[in-house]
């Protein structure tokens, strides 16, 4: 394939179908759109909604300004990255040219999704994008987990050049050191500090305040790379392990995770920025995590009218979500009236395989009207999740087996489950299960008693390092 535009070569690296039908995909996707080119600085949502589109030339950052005015950057755009696929009430995001030359395509998110809908290789091309988004957030987490400043600035600055083109080459930082503060959540001093230690220690140079140069690729990748990032979230993992006491259970925490994962295992409810556990130092600076509030796409239990409410970002193939699972119903049966069970996907399928198809027959089911006799079903095999066990529980439940086999090959509810993992990663969510209450993460005890004394707070705050015990 030989198209010269930035758009089109981002989406044909990842495309092994004939060169006619990416072509075609191309001219569809653009025949619904409309081209905005934007200056540096300039904003580039639409006042319709809702809207939706893609980068087509240029960075977009992807932020949103905290209640203190702090901004926050959520995601950098580029070429081949889509936007507006799905509803972000809460967390009011805005979209901001950096480069010049940077033009968006714009339009109707509906004509979008029905697109995809209608035409496979239009689809195909946009969840395989969807889907290096999620990684990308993946990684960002990852990179966030480093322990040190000058680990964390060094692991943001090779994932961004890979991004950008090679680490071999000189690379031309699109963004300032203040976007880098923004988006690793730490203070900009922090990041010039850790930059200069990074300029002393030989492996990188700047040619210009925003060319960078790598002195040792080799060297760069082996300290700072990707492998390296895993392994430091697991430690982080181990060492809120070892502080909380969980040694019956710090063997099923440490997961294997193999070469091509970019998600490491962290302990359930573990929330980087609080507790011990977290390894942060005092010159990261973290802001406030941001959880969307309830919305019509949530599955709801209990008094569905409450103002209490009880948020799960769960994995149905993770034993301690499987474990929490008798413990909500008993809070649950406890608070009658007054408190509402909200379960979001948050499937960790680089180190549960099987979390992503499940949570995909939960939605397969949803749509049946049988969300809630599917997630008890799946929560209570939560050890034994397969194709066939799955297809076994629709069937039980009078769903079509077919109809769900159908629906995990074409990928018709990934996006669903998708949104509900986008959104828990912008929020701060780090594993599984994690509950928060009136806005706020819970890190304490998943039992009846201390989830119950946690619930009837009405202003207190209670932060703090997790300890996870199965129910009695």
């Amino acid at each position: 394939m030989q198209n010269t535009d930035a758009f089109a070569r981002s989406l044909a690296s990842s495309f092994s179908g004939a060169a006619e039908e990416f072509e075609q995909a191309i001219a569809d996707l653009r025949s619904i759109a409309t081209l905005v080119r934007c200056r540096p600085e300039q904003n580039c949502e639409a006042n319709d909604s809702p809207v939706a589109g893609w980068v087509e030339a240029g960075i977009i950052r992807k932020y949103v300004i905290h209640a203190n005015g702090q901004r926050r950057i959520i995601d950098l755009l580029m070429p081949g990255d889509f936007f507006g696929l799905f509803d972000e009430p809460a967390l009011d995001i805005s979209l901001q040219a950096i480069a010049n030359g940077t033009c968006i395509a714009r339009c109707s998110r509906v004509r979008l999704l029905a697109l995809m809908a209608s035409n496979g290789i239009v689809g195909q091309l946009v969840h395989q994008r969807l889907n290096q988004a999620i990684i990308r957030l993946e990684t960002h987490l990852l990179v966030q987990g480093r322990t040190r400043a000058p680990e964390k600035v060094g692991a943001y600055l090779i994932v961004l050049a890979k991004r950008l083109g090679s680490t071999e080459a000189d690379i031309d930082l699109p963004i300032t050191r203040y976007d880098i503060a923004d988006h690793l959540g730490i203070a900009v001093e922090t990041v010039c500090r850790a930059i200069t230690d990074l300029r002393h220690a030989g492996v990188i140079d700047f040619r210009s305040p925003r060319k960078i140069s790598f002195l040792d690729a080799q060297r760069f990748e082996r300290s700072w790379g990707r492998s390296s990032m895993r392994d430091a979230m697991m430690a982080i993992g181990s060492q809120a392990v070892r502080s909380t006491g969980m040694n019956d259970q710090s063997d099923r925490l440490s997961d294997p995770v193999s070469s091509g994962d970019s998600f490491a295992a962290c302990p359930p409810g573990w929330i980087g920025s609080h507790g011990a556990g977290g390894g942060r130092t005092k010159e990261d600076q973290i802001v406030p995590h941001i959880i969307p509030p309830l919305s019509s796409l949530d599955h709801i239990r209990g008094d569905t009218g409450a103002v209490r409410t009880l948020i799960e970002y769960g994995d149905y193939q993770c034993p301690f979500c499987a474990a929490a699972e008798p413990v909500v119903l008993e809070i649950l049966r406890r608070h009658p009236s007054g408190l509402a069970h909200v379960f979001r996907h948050f499937p960790l399928a680089s180190i549960h395989p099987m979390a992503q198809p499940a949570a995909e027959t939960a939605e397969f089911a949803a749509a049946h009207g049988a969300f809630w006799a599917m997630h008890k079903a799946l929560m209570a095999r939560s050890g034994s999740l397969s194709l066939s066990t799955m297809v076994g529980l629709a069937e039980l439940l009078g769903l079509s087996g077919v109809g769900l086999r159908n629906a995990l090959s074409t990928g018709a509810y990934a996006a669903r489950v998708r949104h509900d993992l986008a959104l828990g990663l912008h929020g701060g969510v780090r594993g599984t299960p994690t509950f928060v209450i009136k806005g706020e993460f819970y890190n304490g005890p998943v039992t009846v008693e201390a989830l119950d004394a946690a619930i009837a707070l009405e202003t207190d705050r209670i932060i703090v390092t997790p300890t996870i015990h199965s129910p009695t």
